[in-house]
């Protein structure tokens, strides 16, 4: 992450050393600025796309698959924020490329990959929001998109049916960002503990780039100039939302490095390892808040969480919990080994979080339960 930021401050002051074009008729310090904006986005958007790449290896694969595509949307971002970069130092922008809408092309893919990775990962934990319902979504898009055609505009330099084309591809972009944020901001209010964090940002940076389009959109019907305030606007805007996107990258590098040991682990400081699970209580909620979606586990915590609230404040357990709250930790072992549909776990990744007594204490427990009755316990 750190690199990344690094990278990005260097682009930014290379831009200093670009020609101030000719054709540019605006003070130089927007060219410079814009340009300086421009290309540090773009190298945060490119090390975010590096960092969730990173990290899917340890994830099934319908969660690297929805991914994928959100990082094909990021690299398609950068590349489009490149591309803009070489326009505005080169003075292309009287060019077909531009002129026609093609410029737009990779914003266009970029914002449906960005909606269809979204809706995969919602999917995978059941956050439904009807956003996330292509067979509604898509139709309502395509019809907002078309009703932008009539609508008044500043006079431009090109001709009608080039303009219509432009807006209809900017503002088809806009709403796929925005629909894939708000199916993030969904998703991120389902998911578990362990999982928020990326799905939180990843969402917020949706957002940003759909408020950034959104902006540029209202812009090109207002006005066909390119070199103003606005355009530093929608610019900085973008910018932000490559550091939204870089900071969810970084949480899921930190899901991928290790596992929650203890809940205060999921809350301090990263300078020093989190000290390994000691009780039986502190188990059940290190291993809970692994699963990704709460409400699949929730019934194996209703007896944990009933016979917690009869603890005092400085208690921990009482005599004749602990077993209790072991046999509860072995059904939440099951289920994220067999059945959690984001990640894979092992019996062995699970357990190195715990003190050799506890391994010991669960080791114990499992035989006694496998002699008597061949399986792990199903509580009532």
């Amino acid at each position: 992450m750190l690199v990344t930021l690094a990278g990005a401050i260097v682009a930014a002051l290379a831009a200093l050393a670009i020609p101030l074009p000719t054709a540019w008729h605006a003070a130089s310090w927007l060219f410079y600025l814009s340009l300086s904006v421009t290309l540090a986005y773009a190298v945060i958007q490119l090390g975010a796309a590096g960092l969730f790449l990173g990290s899917l290896d340890v994830y099934k694969t319908a969660l690297r698959q929805a991914y994928v595509a959100i990082v094909v949307s990021l690299v398609l971002l950068a590349a489009s924020t490149i591309q803009l970069a070489v326009i505005s130092a080169l003075d292309l922008w009287d060019t077909f490329w531009v002129n026609d809408g093609l410029v737009m092309l990779p914003y266009l893919v970029g914002g449906f990959l960005a909606y269809i990775g979204t809706r995969r990962l919602a999917r995978l934990i059941d956050a439904r929001t009807i956003v996330a319902r292509a067979t509604i979504a898509l139709p309502a898009i395509v019809i907002l998109c078309l009703l932008t055609i009539p609508l008044p505009h500043a006079p431009v330099p090109t001709p009608e049916a080039a303009f219509d084309v432009t807006i209809i591809l900017v503002t088809w972009t806009t709403l796929m960002y925005l629909a894939a944020g708000f199916i993030a901001w969904s998703a991120q209010r389902r998911i578990g503990a362990f999982y928020k964090s990326t799905t939180s940002w990843l969402a917020g940076g949706l957002l940003a780039s759909a408020v950034a389009l959104g902006i540029a959109t209202l812009h090109a019907l207002a006005t066909a100039e390119t070199q103003d305030l606005p355009t530093l606007v929608v610019d900085t805007i973008g910018l932000i939302s490559s550091l939204f996107y870089l900071r969810a990258g970084y949480a899921m590098t930190k899901t991928k490095q290790g596992l929650v040991t203890s809940l205060l682990g999921l809350f301090q400081a990263k300078t020093e390892a989190p000290p390994p699970v000691a009780t039986p209580t502190e188990l059940v909620i290190s291993t809970a808040i692994l699963a990704s979606n709460p409400q699949n586990i929730d019934p194996m915590l209703d007896r944990f969480r009933t016979m917690t609230a009869t603890l005092g404040p400085d208690q921990t357990s009482r005599p004749g919990y602990n077993q209790t709250f072991i046999d509860i930790y072995l059904q939440l072992e099951a289920y994220l080994t067999t059945k959690e549909p984001l990640r894979t776990f092992t019996v062995e990744d699970l357990r190195s979080r715990l003190t050799p007594e506890l391994r010991q204490a669960i080791t114990e427990r499992e035989q006694l339960l496998k002699q008597k009755e061949g399986t792990v316990p199903v509580l009532q």
